[in-house]
């Protein structure tokens, strides 16, 4: 076998729950895992290979066309937070609102393309905001208000974008009416009234 190829897949059922499966790995690669092992980043090299392959189905990276990322039928791009704060930091906080109100429309209709879902359906919010997730926008949590069961927030932990711009994007994304709670910690809180 030439360097570099990855040999057919052997796989039998191990006495887990899993198969076992077995394959060839590029030494530079098999290195690179034993390094992320031993740095404590995985426990083992199974993980590193579990988690690279959920990422792949995650991440649609069977679309891929280098150097095109597409994902979901969509092309992305990835750019580091500090060159979006340099693109951001021009607006207002009123122009960012209405930008993230014209970038909501994306959201919901790559939830229509890929899932046949309506975003502003609120039983179609936690896959729509996974969507979010996994593009590495935040962390979103939704919960009902402990004192006013009629009131909904949207939690966003280490969001990604600025927080008026979140703001206007899941109002349009989602279809509601959100204020945006004052903070003064990385997390952008929203909330809304229950109809």
């Amino acid at each position: 076998m030439l360097k570099g190829q990855i040999s057919p897949l052997k796989t039998c059922l191990g006495e887990g729950r899993m198969p076992i499966t077995t394959v060839n790995i590029p030494e530079d690669l098999l290195k690179y895992i034993d390094s992320l092992v031993a740095k404590g980043v995985a426990r083992s090299k199974q993980e590193v290979i579990i988690k690279a392959l959920q990422n792949y189905r995650k991440l649609h990276m069977h679309e891929w066309h280098d150097p095109l990322i597409i994902i979901r039928g969509f092309r992305r791009a990835l750019i580091n937070q500090r060159s979006l704060n340099e693109i951001l930091k021009k607006f207002s906080e009123e122009e960012l609102y209405e930008i993230g109100k014209k970038m909501g429309f994306t959201l919901k209709d790559s939830c229509l393309a890929s899932f046949g879902v309506d975003s502003t359906h609120r039983e179609n919010w936690e896959l729509a905001l996974k969507l979010l997730e996994d593009n590495g926008w935040g962390v979103f949590k939704i919960e009902k208000d402990k004192n006013n069961r009629d009131k909904l927030r949207i939690i966003i932990y280490n969001p990604f974008f600025p927080k008026k711009l979140l703001h206007g994007y899941l109002e349009t994304a989602l279809g509601v009416k959100f204020s945006l709670i004052p903070t003064v910690e990385d997390v952008a809180i929203l909330e809304t009234l229950l109809k």
